[in-house]
């Protein structure tokens, strides 16, 4: 899998800065993510937050209903 991703552009650590939006960015460069388990239920759509996508450009970052999430 990692050996895909590097042939994307992504680093070792799943980022790959020139496919992040610019709110995506502002917010990482802020420090605006909430850590949250996989299993917590998110409150927008009653979903798991291990059920959302991952950002592209963060592969560690998870795309919540209400903003930016760490698992």
């Amino acid at each position: 899998m990692q050996a895909i991703q590097h042939s994307l552009g992504y680093d070792e650590f799943g980022n790959n800065p020139d496919l992040l939006t610019r709110a995506d960015k502002r917010n990482l460069d802020r420090g605006r993510i909430a850590r949250v388990s996989g299993d917590a239920t998110c409150p927008a759509c009653g979903e798991a937050y291990r059920l959302h996508p991952p950002v592209q450009g963060a592969l560690w970052a998870t795309r919540g209903c209400f903003g930016l999430v760490k698992l």
